[in-house]
């Protein structure tokens, strides 16, 4: 099955949905499998929902490694969190621990097939959808550094975190959808520091957890915020959150702005490595995502189309991709041939943006 990221705007009746939509509490909103159509549209649409991914039976199937009962299960509690915090009773997130433990250890199970992780972002949220993914990425990257289980938590707690500032921040600057003014962005970048005020100090949150949330938009230039900390003075956890942090907020489609592709926010990251980025967070980072994910239609430097079939972990630059007739071609054996472009049937176009 080829599952692929399309705009509303471009569904058509022979398609599924391939992955469930929830809504933020975590109740069903459409479930995977079903048809798209009219009315389908029309509810997504009504829920602010730019994109969705869909199946046509193409090409091969994309296994999550995180399951969608284990997010289900994680958005509950996750709103009634946020819900506590908009009405000013401050952090409760007990609910949270066991199925933010839960995704920890589905990520354990699937540490053999991190390359290929593309996108789990399965309800309409820009917030939770973001901070979820978000989370999973900055696991399978803890995993590669080597982090026991322990760290892995408190890393998963930090990366899960990291926005919530944004909860205090006005809902008028957050749905903006021009540019923001100076005294706009300077209350935007407040969110940093007033998710570090709502996690310092607890018993039950370790201190690099909540400085994750108040470090992750430093820059190793000393060009980010709150504090333009350099290299030195930036934990290694946050730094692997702002790599994970950019890549998903410019590979997300947006109601306001297209998408870049993996491909594109790869190269972004890779260009700023070692003057905004930890050059180490930058190339875990590739190691875990697919510049090609499994289902990206390509132009071969010999003409032909193909279809993403396989990542090879090796070299995520070459995958192996099948042409016309099913035939399978090994872009690492094959260097005589190269993926010169997406095709732009599925392209993910669009302005960068953090």
């Amino acid at each position: 099955m080829d599952m692929r990221k399309v705009l509303l705007q471009d569904l058509t009746p022979e398609m599924k949905l391939a992955r469930t939509v929830f809504n933020p509490d975590g109740r069903v909103l459409v479930a995977a499998g079903t048809a798209v159509t009219p009315k389908v549209v029309a509810r997504l649409a009504e829920k602010g929902l730019p994109a969705v991914y869909v199946s046509t039976p193409t090409s091969p199937l994309v296994e999550d490694i995180i399951s969608e009962k284990t997010i289900a299960m994680l958005l509950k509690p996750f709103y009634e969190m946020y819900q506590s915090i908009k009405a000013g009773r401050g952090l409760e997130w007990r609910g949270v621990k066991e199925p933010l433990n839960a995704l920890v250890d589905e990520a354990l199970s699937h540490r053999r097939n991190l390359v290929g992780w593309t996108d789990i972002r399965i309800h309409d949220a820009y917030l939770f959808g973001h901070s979820i993914n978000v989370t999973v990425l900055s696991v399978l990257m803890g995993i590669m550094y080597g982090y026991n289980e322990i760290k892995l938590r408190e890393l998963a707690i930090g990366a899960l975190f990291h926005d919530l500032g944004m909860l205090l921040i006005p809902q008028a600057i957050l749905e903006k959808r021009s540019a923001l003014n100076a005294a706009e962005e300077r209350q935007m970048r407040e969110h940093a520091n007033l998710g570090f005020q709502l996690l310092r100090g607890r018993d039950d949150i370790s201190a690099v957890s909540a400085n994750i949330a108040y470090q992750h938009h430093e820059r190793l230039d000393k060009s980010g915020y709150p504090r333009n900390l350099s290299d030195e003075g930036i934990l290694e956890m946050s730094k692997i959150v702002a790599v994970a942090d950019v890549y998903d907020a410019m590979t997300s489609e947006r109601v306001y702005r297209r998408a870049l592709s993996p491909r594109q926010a790869v190269n972004y990251l890779r260009s700023n490595a070692g003057r905004l980025f930890d050059p180490l967070a930058v190339a875990v980072l590739v190691k875990c995502v697919a510049e090609y994910p499994v289902g990206t239609r390509v132009r071969l430097s010999n003409g032909q189309i193909a279809v993403v079939s396989r990542v090879n972990p090796e070299d995520g630059r070459r995958p192996c991709v099948t042409v016309g007739g099913g035939h399978e071609i090994n872009l690492l054996d094959r260097t005589e041939l190269a993926i010169v472009e997406e095709v732009e049937e599925i392209r993910y176009n669009g302005a960068s943006g953090e």
